[in-house]
Formats: C-alpha cells, sequence, structure tokens
C-alpha cells in the first residue's frame, strides 16, 4: 500500500512540475593548506571542507533563489582511504538525516542540514565506504580492493531542502581508456589503422558498483532527476532505464580532464540534445562544466577553464574587472553565455588539483579566513515533456578501430564521400561558403573507451596544430591519433570558416543513437546547438557556423540495455600499467602509460 501512495505522490508532484533554477560548481575545491593535515581528515569530507567549500555555495544559492546546487565528482579529498573509517555507513534514502533539536556528527547529517537550513536542494560527488563488493574488477579481472568488510564507492548524494536523504547513486562504468601504442595512426590501403593498445587506464581508487545503478529521485519542485557519474555518459546504461521511469532532467557531477579549454562541451550538449533531457554538469577538472537544455534552441551555460575571465557570445561582453564568477542567464533571455577561468601562474582561482603528497587532499596557500574561490553556472529551466528512448538494436561488431580521411579546402570539394563497411559518410559544401583546410572522415571500431562508434566527422586543421592536449575528447575517443601526412599537410592552415551551412550525413543501418558534436575554435559550442534530423535513412547534421569551426561530428552507436566495455581482438583484459607481465597491485602507484618520447603525459590520456 505504502508503494502505491508514492507512486501516486509522484505522479501528482510531476503534474505540479514548475520551471526552477539550476546551478552547477566548476572545478575543485580550493580549501586551507590546514585542511590537508591528515589530523582533521576525520571523514571522507571533513568539516573543514564542508565550512570551505560547501557552506559558502550554498548560502549563496540559496540568496540567489537557486532551487538545485550541484557539485562535482569525488568533491572531498583525493585520497579518502587516508580517512579515518567510519563506525556507521550512509543510511538509506528516505531517512531523515537533519532531525529539528538534534546535534549531528556524521558529513552526510551536516550536509543534510546545510541543505535544510538554506531550502537548497544539493547534490554532492564523493568517495564513500560501503560494503565490499562480490567478484572481480569487469575490466581487468581482479578484487577490488577491501578493509575489513568495507570498501570505497564513488557516489553521487542528493540532499533534500527538509534534510532528507533523497537518492544515492553509486557509478558502476569505472574510468577507463584503451590507450595507443603511438601518437600516430598509420595509412595503409586507403584505410587508417589506430595504433593497437599499449595498455589501459582504469580507475583504481574506488569499487565498482556491480550493475548500472538506476537511481531518481522527486524533487520538491516537482521534477524528478536521474543521475549519472562521469564515465557513465557514454554508455547506454543506467540511462535508458532512467528514462524509462520518467526522468527527463539529469545530474552530471564528473571529473573530467584530458582536453583542455573545455571541448568536453560539445559532448555535454549533444548528450541533452541526443535524449532531449536537461543536463546539469558539474566538473570539477578542466574538460569544462555547463547546464544544457534539451531543445538546442534554448542558449546553454558553458564554463570553460582558459586565461581570460568572461566572455559572452552574441556580442555581449561582461567587463573582466568586475571579476565575474558567476555566469547566469535567468528566464528567456535568448543568448548564450560562456564563463571563462584564469588558469594563470599569478591567479589564485584555478580550476587544478593541487596534492599535497601525505595527504591527497586539495590544497592552496591560502588562509583558513579566506573564503574559498567558487565558479558557478546558473540556468532558469523547464523540464522537457518527453525524453527520446531509441529502440534496442543487435549487438554491434567488435574490431580494432579504422578510419578513412579526406584533407579537404572548404572552398572546393562541393560533394564527398566516404565509406566503411558499417557507415557512409557524406559531406555537401555547395551552399557552405567555406575557407580553410580540415580533414573529413569516417570511423568504425572499438573505440578509446571500449565502445562500438560509427561516425562521420570534420576537424579544423588549425585545431590540429594546436597542442596535442586541446585535441575534443570526441577526437580522443572515436579516431585519435591521426596520421603524419595529415599533420604535416594542416601546417600553417588558416581558421575554417563558413558563411553557410556544410551538410553533414552519416548512414549507419547498424546504429540506434545519433550523438551530435560540435565546437568552434575558442571552445564555445555554437548557438543554435548542433542537432540531427532524418534525411530519408540517413541522419542530418545541423550545425551554426558563425563562429571559426574546431569540429563537427555525428557518432552513432548501437544502444542496448546494458552495456559494458568491449575488447578487440582479445587484447582485454590485460596485466597492471605498471607491469605488462604480472597481475602484481601496487596501491597509489603512478605508471607511464604512454611512450617516452611525448613531452606531455596528458596527450595519450583520457581521464574520465
Amino acid at each position: 500500500m505504502t508503494s502505491i501512495w508514492l507512486v501516486l505522490l509522484e505522479l501528482y508532484l510531476a503534474a505540479a512540475s514548475r520551471p526552477y533554477r539550476a546551478r552547477v560548481v566548476a572545478g575543485n575545491p580550493i580549501v586551507p593548506k590546514s585542511c590537508a593535515d591528515r589530523n582533521h581528515c576525520e571523514s571522507v569530507f571533513p568539516d573543514c571542507l564542508i565550512n570551505a567549500s560547501l557552506a559558502g555555495p550554498i548560502k549563496k544559492a540559496a540568496e540567489d533563489q537557486v532551487d538545485i546546487l550541484v557539485f562535482p565528482e569525488a568533491y572531498g579529498p583525493d585520497d579518502p582511504y587516508s580517512c579515518t573509517k567510519p563506525d556507521t555507513l550512509l543510511p538509506a534514502p528516505g531517512t531523515m538525516l537533519c532531525p529539528d533539536g538534534v546535534a549531528v556528527t556524521s558529513w552526510w547529517a551536516k550536509v543534510a542540514c546545510l541543505a535544510k537550513q538554506h531550502r537548497v536542494l544539493v547534490v554532492l560527488g564523493v568517495y564513500d565506504w560501503g560494503a565490499c563488493t562480490p567478484g572481480p574488477d569487469p575490466f581487468l579481472h581482479r578484487p577490488f580492493q577491501c578493509f575489513g568488510n568495507l570498501t570505497m564507492f564513488n557516489k553521487a548524494v542528493a540532499f533534500g531542502i527538509d534534510g532528507t536523504l533523497l537518492a544515492v547513486h553509486h557509478k558502476h562504468h569505472l574510468a577507463h581508456s584503451l590507450l595507443p601504442k603511438e601518437n600516430i595512426s598509420q595509412k595503409r590501403d586507403g584505410l587508417v589503422y589506430n595504433p593497437g593498445p599499449l595498455g589501459v587506464y582504469n580507475d583504481d581508487v574506488c569499487a565498482a558498483w556491480p550493475v548500472p545503478d538506476s537511481t531518481t529521485f522527486m524533487s520538491h519542485f516537482g521534477v524528478k532527476f536521474g543521475m549519472i557519474i562521469c564515465h557513465e555518459i557514454n554508455f547506454a546504461s543506467p540511462v535508458r532505464s532512467m528514462i524509462k521511469e520518467g526522468v527527463r532532467d539529469v545530474i552530471f557531477p564528473t571529473q573530467w580532464g584530458g582536453s583542455y579549454g573545455g571541448y568536453f562541451g560539445g559532448t555535454q550538449s549533444g548528450f541533452a540534445v541526443a535524449h532531449q533531457v536537461n543536463l546539469l554538469s558539474a566538473n570539477g577538472m578542466n574538460g569544462g562544466s555547463g547546464i544544457w537544455p534539451a531543445d538546442p534552441n534554448k542558449p546553454p551555460v558553458q564554463i570553460i577553464s582558459t586565461v581570460e575571465w568572461v566572455r559572452a557570445l552574441w556580442n555581449e561582453e561582461l567587463n573582466p574587472a568586475t571579476s565575474v564568477m558567476d555566469g547566469t542567464r535567468l528566464g528567456d533571455q535568448q543568448s548564450a553565455l560562456v564563463v571563462r577561468l584564469p588558469e594563470t601562474e599569478d591567479e589564485q582561482v584555478r580550476s587544478i588539483r593541487a596534492v599535497d603528497e601525505s595527504t591527497g587532499a586539495h590544497v592552496t596557500e591560502t588562509t583558513p579566513d579566506d573564503p574559498t574561490p567558487q565558479r558557478f553556472g546558473t540556468l532558469d529551466l523547464e523540464s522537457p515533456a518527453a525524453a527520446k528512448l531509441p529502440p534496442v538494436m543487435a549487438p554491434a561488431p567488435v574490431h580494432p578501430l579504422r578510419s578513412k580521411t579526406r584533407l579537404l579546402e572548404a572552398s572546393h570539394m562541393p560533394t564527398t564521400e566516404l565509406s566503411l563497411p558499417e557507415v557512409h559518410c557524406q559531406l555537401d559544401l555547395h551552399d557552405a561558403g567555406g575557407k580553410g583546410l580540415f580533414l573529413f572522415g569516417t570511423s568504425a571500431g572499438i573505440n578509446v573507451v571500449g565502445m562500438f562508434e560509427a561516425s562521420c566527422w570534420i576537424l579544423s586543421c588549425e585545431n590540429l596544430q594546436q597542442a596535442p592536449r586541446m585535441i575534443p575528447d570526441f577526437a580522443r575517443i572515436a579516431f585519435w591519433p591521426v596520421t603524419e601526412e595529415d599533420l604535416a599537410a594542416c601546417k600553417g592552415a588558416a581558421p575554417l570558416t563558413f558563411t553557410g551551412t556544410p551538410k553533414l550525413e552519416i548512414t549507419a543501418p547498424g546504429s540506434n543513437f545519433f550523438l551530435p558534436v560540435g565546437q568552434c575554435q575558442d571552445t564555445s559550442v555554437p548557438t543554435p546547438r548542433p542537432r540531427t534530423e532524418a534525411a530519408g535513412v540517413a541522419h542530418r547534421l545541423m550545425l551554426a557556423t558563425q563562429c571559426p569551426l574546431s569540429f563537427g561530428a555525428i557518432r552513432s552507436f548501437s544502444q542496448v540495455e546494458f552495456e559494458d566495455p568491449q575488447c578487440p581482438s582479445g587484447f582485454c583484459p590485460s596485466p597492471t600499467l605498471c607491469n605488462d607481465s604480472s597481475w602484481e597491485w601496487k596501491f597509489g602507484a603512478w605508471c607511464e602509460i604512454v611512450p617516452r618520447n611525448l613531452s606531455d603525459l596528458e596527450v595519450a590520456q583520457l581521464f574520465v
């Protein structure tokens, strides 16, 4: 009987849903150095961190009439194992954590009381203890670490405005990637072959939840939310399950780096548009954060780490001298806002992780009395009426990634086609009015994160001339690295610009999910944001081109109900990166996982 009443209550709240004001926090906590002292690490989320990095943003959110505030993934110490193990574990959702007139001691009760005091729904990413997980790591086939009967999980925790625990999401898809042996691909017989994997980058900090955790909760303003964490954005599960349960708004705490300056924004926008859900992305690292409406015609708030302070699109400039750290789009204003964060060495406000070797806590030289600088993105949203759930497809083929590419001048070659067995791409530049060199390509196979992908894409030559760490995330995942011939031909190329619209179409009969991505050379997502539309049996990318273009792509997948990484040619699982002939595990070891001739260790890493 109780469950019936809960269902009826959810239906009532959903019918009574209202527009809401969302805010995401970008960047990891910057806290007083004293907070890094091991003696202060009384829990996985110590009091000093709550006081320095949570209390202020929650209070400010209340002052700004924010309904829901989202913090990044793993917002506590980097090494939670150095903290005291708890006597009790996080209770079940629905528990009152902050009763009136009762002193509280646990970290979760203290956060719940902040949410209750300021009447702001708070979502926090944190490493936290739980019962040991049976079975081995599904990716590396070795046991998860246990300490007595406890292990660590990567969680997203939602706290209601009445002090209750609304929901706890456990990360199933841990961060991993198949790292290329070399920084250059080889072209043979008209095909580009990506170098075989050197090894596996795998997140060993915590244990994986045994199954995809379809976590949903109903907010006090009548909107039903789902939660995913970081790498889970690359998989159909648990997103499909949440959509089936009525979710139209998705919370996304993440620590996504590996491509600097915000090139992850295109993937975030594409996820929201393809699923027709609102996405609230709070990123602790430098890949970019934002709030992305389901409707591509509605402008987002995008937060990017660069050396500039604040820059708005559509010729609307904000005054950098005001040190604005709050990017806000409220009501019906129809212009996109890009908030850019300082990264110069002499700035204290930085989107970085400064790690003290003894504790792993985030450290800066500020004093305990200094307020922690925070970076916010705020947007008024309405929950979409319906989300998009493609029908399930047959499992995709499993083979190594291969590509076809062609270097083109935007002012020539009006129509060009490229094909692989799983995908056909057509690029029509008749009405594009373009200038500049770019790489046109198609790729198919198991991508860097172990999922089959068939894609059509264009990538500006100017982008390829930048530091390798500026290569967009979609490129790193879908076809990176490129060939020496392409890099040489792109030298000295001018920016890629169009006065009209290039028409990029994909035909992929084995795919059921099409993800549109595109970004400008300055890493902002063009508006209206990229989307796809049916063109007979093909799907066409609709890409605004009012800016010098970095890339545009249609990524396609064969979604099934449950997805786990695939490994081509029997490559996976592999021994550890520290020792390619032994399964010996070394906790906290930092291994060289890219070729020694690369100057930047992050060139070949994908941190998701």
